[in-house]
């Protein structure tokens, strides 16, 4: 596999102060998607033993110059190795094309930090923690769900992206979504204004969007949980007179 060769800015250009405690450099790894990642290493200054490590990323569409960089370089004066990187198709980081996300993808970007960090010298294999911030504290779980050599895990998370995604903010969703046929039937005054009571939500919020990739769906899925080979193993069928839930992927 030929790796991609990018362009990084050697001198000092975060949105923060350089710590003189802390050693700095930059480094790249490749993904088991062929992407090469650019990172921030930050070392404490003068320590020669090996280290526990982190690796920090996020938030949602930042760069490594950014927050997740002060994370990195203060974990640094608190003894830790750290490195900041940039997902994939973000930043100094390589991947076509530009600024887009996949949660697949940026999951391992994750483990291929952990790789990274595992075959250095200087770091203790055993005591490799990850950082998610913001929208990339769900991706940090999901890898640590996946990789058993990451042995802690912080995400620092506003809020609950995937309702937020679903409902909008604060449940503004009736308001921002356009109407449909199918959605929303019957004249406006006949609509409710408010989501029912029951523990399931109306068939049209779980409709899948036609673009959604089935392979992202899955393997999300599968990880947590082995899924039933067909929709009729998952229960047995309702009695008659019982209203049937909606079907969710």
């Amino acid at each position: 596999m030929q790796t991609e060769k990018l362009e990084l800015t050697q001198e000092w250009d975060k949105t923060f102060p350089q710590d003189t405690r802390v050693d700095h450099e930059k480094v790249t790894f490749v993904n088991r998607y062929g992407i090469t990642l650019a990172a921030d290493l930050y070392k404490p200054k003068g320590v020669q033993c090996k280290l526990s490590a982190i690796a920090v990323s996020g938030p949602f569409g930042a760069v490594k110059e950014q927050a997740s960089g002060l994370y990195a370089q203060e974990m640094a004066t608190r003894g830790f190795l750290a490195i900041a990187f940039d997902p994939s198709f973000t930043g100094e980081s390589g991947g076509q094309p530009r600024r887009v996300a996949s949660p697949d993808i940026n999951t391992e970007d994750f483990c291929a930090a952990v790789d990274y960090l595992s075959c250095r010298d200087d770091v203790d294999p055993e005591r490799i923690g990850i950082i998610g911030i913001c929208g990339f504290g769900g991706m940090a779980i999901n890898a640590a769900a996946l990789d058993p050599r990451i042995k802690a895990t912080a995400a620092m998370t506003m809020y609950d992206m995937s309702r937020v995604t679903r409902e909008g903010y604060f449940g503004s969703s009736d308001s921002r979504r356009p109407a449909t046929s199918s959605a929303a039937p019957g004249p406006p005054s006949a609509r409710p204004t408010t989501r029912p009571a029951s523990t399931h939500a109306p068939a049209a919020w779980w409709t899948r969007c036609p673009m959604m990739r089935r392979s992202s769906c899955a393997t999300t899925t599968t990880t947590t949980r082995r899924r039933a080979a067909s929709t009729t193993a998952r229960a047995t069928p309702p009695m008659a007179g019982t209203p049937r839930a909606p079907y969710r992927s």
